[in-house]
């Protein structure tokens, strides 16, 4: 009891960057957890908390402690901070100064600048259990946000900012509630999720680790923060970027061997106009998901067969998995039931509708059945020569509501010992590009990630209203937030590079700028078009992209002002020469730095 009140009065002293800065005064935060009793602070007899701090790179790390002293388990929600807009400091100024950038928990969830009056991200409502943490944090009353991973605050009068992040993410997920009122952040909760993990008498539970960091520099800053990330979770940066071509964005589900092999034999005759090393065989080629060593009658020889033809043209073979969904026709299922997540009356929770419908459970990443399952699959994936894995649908495994096998585990732990389990049946020098997945639980196991949502041959597919939909404008924004990520945390994966002019509701200007977006911000280059159609002008273009991958190092310059980029600058890595381009991802002109651009097109400053 004493230690916890010694250890919150270390944490007295302020975090001060300049004299006419106002500092951010860390004593107005107070430790809570959320337990099945209820929420507790520090002073508990029974549940006490411990603030502590450590470092790593020059900065300071902050944690949460609490053990169990009572003689019964007791569930835990979550540990963190909260403090109430009060006093006078960084986060409450007196006066409407204040914007935020938040932050999206996997690939499709929307990132981005909120201002003072708007609302959180809209998101759609049969989706928004899967784009964000927790459902419980979202509000639509205007000036309250959730943001997870991190979240960032803004003065507009100083230019000064404010980052709080979370450095470690293997074990819990990492949220932030806050509400914004007019003269500064009226409630700020730091979360880091329980998920009602047990802990028995004597135990003690740990939270992520939280840094605080402030800078005027945004991009600095905020590649500051990842490279902490980076190394507090041991991120992987050995293996190359990738280049290659993947089948699903112009065959999808319809893809055969044939068409695959045919994409291979084209590729290596004109390999010095596109200079590939993948050949990825997209969902189409699987019987059932669940029954991964199986392929259906389009693809007669099977995966070993399939491999074998692609690395006979000189290419890497990669294929996807959805390695967490279940599919109740296969055989895995039938054998191994126990092996899905349940819901609290014991019963297998279907999958939402659509993608993957009702006939569709997610694996429980925690029971030991399903660990061997993974591990064996892709230790005889691997051995039949396949070098780079795509793994889809990941954020089943973090099912909200869910009951796991262990019930001492975290949802983050789920996910975790999954991606483990694959990795070590995959083998450390194989590829792993992780999508729609949780960005914490894949640091330090993940080569590449996929960051945004799926680029689709057309601006906007269904007409779509929604921030998380796949449409043009929402992958941009995403991909731009964050490149911060790339190098840091893993290869950022912007999704394909689509450049036909056939098959396709996209626009030549259209087209152009989803080249140039790419081509700024960097990371993976996967072609997606049937390559054997393209003119021999997108096949330039997209060997230009291939010759020079991830070649700048980009921001959005007016981050602040805008949720869709308008403005960003590139630094070339080779010279650090600059380049500014200017893109309207709107359906009306718009004038952009001083610039009017007709819809859906870019220009160079």
């Amino acid at each position: 009891m004493e230690n916890s009140h010694r250890v919150q009065n270390s944490e007295m002293s302020h975090v001060k960057k300049e004299k006419n800065i106002m500092e951010l005064n860390l004593n107005l935060f107070q430790p809570t957890a959320l337990l099945d009793s209820g929420r507790i602070s520090l002073g508990n007899t029974e549940f006490p908390l411990n603030w502590t701090k450590s470092e790593l790179d020059g900065s300071t790390l902050h944690q949460l402690s609490i053990i169990n002293l009572s003689e019964k388990p007791i569930r835990i929600h979550e540990l963190g901070w909260s403090r109430s807009g009060v006093g006078t400091d960084f986060l409450y100024p007196g006066k409407e100064d204040i914007d935020l950038y938040v932050e999206g928990w996997q690939m499709a969830s929307p990132s981005g600048v909120r201002h003072y009056g708007d609302r959180d991200f809209e998101f759609n409502p049969e989706y928004r259990q899967f784009a964000v943490a927790d459902e419980a944090d979202y509000s639509d009353e205007p000036n309250h946000f959730r943001s997870e991973c991190m979240i960032t605050f803004h003065h507009r009068s100083t230019g000064e900012n404010l980052l709080i992040g979370f450095v470690t993410s293997a074990e819990q997920y990492g949220r932030f509630r806050v509400v914004l009122g007019s003269r500064g952040v009226d409630q700020l909760d730091i979360i880091s999720s329980g998920d009602g993990r047990e802990l028995k008498p004597g135990e003690t539970m740990h939270s992520e680790k939280v840094v605080f960091l402030r800078d005027t520099d945004t991009p600095k800053l905020f590649n500051r923060f990842a490279e902490i990330w980076g190394k507090a979770m041991n991120a992987r940066r050995k293996l190359p970027l990738p280049r290659g071509w993947c089948s699903w964005y112009y065959f999808f589900r319809n893809v055969t061997a044939a068409d695959v092999v045919a994409t291979a034999e084209f590729a290596a005759r004109h390999a010095d106009t596109i200079p590939m090393r993948i050949i990825q065989v997209d969902s189409g080629y699987q019987r059932a998901s669940g029954d991964w060593l199986v392929a259906n009658e389009k693809f007669p020889g099977g995966l070993q067969k399939l491999a074998a033809d692609i690395r006979s043209y000189g290419f890497v073979p990669g294929v996807w998995f959805d390695p967490f969904v279940v599919e109740e026709q296969s055989l895995f299922y039938h054998e191994h039931p126990e092996c899905v997540i349940r819901n609290p009356q014991g019963e297998p929770i279907p999958l939402r509708k659509g993608e993957h419908h009702d006939s569709y459970f997610a694996l429980d990443g925690t029971h030991p059945a399903s660990l061997e399952f993974l591990q064996s699959t892709f230790s005889q994936i691997r051995a039949w020569g396949v070098d780079y894995l795509k793994l889809d649908f990941l954020d089943y495994a973090s099912l909200k509501g869910g009951v796991l096998y262990d019930r001492e585990a975290t949802r983050a732990q789920a996910l975790r010992r999954g991606l483990e389990a694959i990795r070590a049946g995959f083998g450390d020098d194989g590829f792993i590009c992780c999508c729609t997945a949780p960005f914490g639980p894949c640091v330090g196991i993940a080569d590449s990630v996929r960051v945004a949502t799926d680029y689709l041959p057309a601006w906007n597919q269904s007409n779509e209203t929604f921030a998380e939909a796949p449409t043009t404008p929402n992958v941009c924004r995403n991909i731009v937030h964050r490149t911060y990520m790339n190098h840091h945390l893993f290869w950022t994966d912007p999704d394909t590079l689509l450049l036909r002019d056939t098959h396709t509701k996209l626009s030549a200007e259209e087209n152009e700028l989803w080249y140039h977006i790419s081509r700024l911000t960097g990371g993976a280059v996967l072609l997606g078009d049937n390559i054997m159609e393209l003119s021999p002008e997108a096949l330039a273009s997209a060997g230009e992209m291939l010759k020079n991958p991830d070649a700048y190092e980009a921001f959005q310059q007016d981050l602040w002002e805008s949720a869709m980029p308008g403005v960003i600058e590139a630094k070339r890595r080779s010279d650090g020469e600059r380049e500014v381009w200017l893109f309207n991802l709107k359906d009306q002109p718009q004038t952009i730095a001083g610039e009017l651009l007709p819809p859906h097109t870019c220009r160079k400053k």
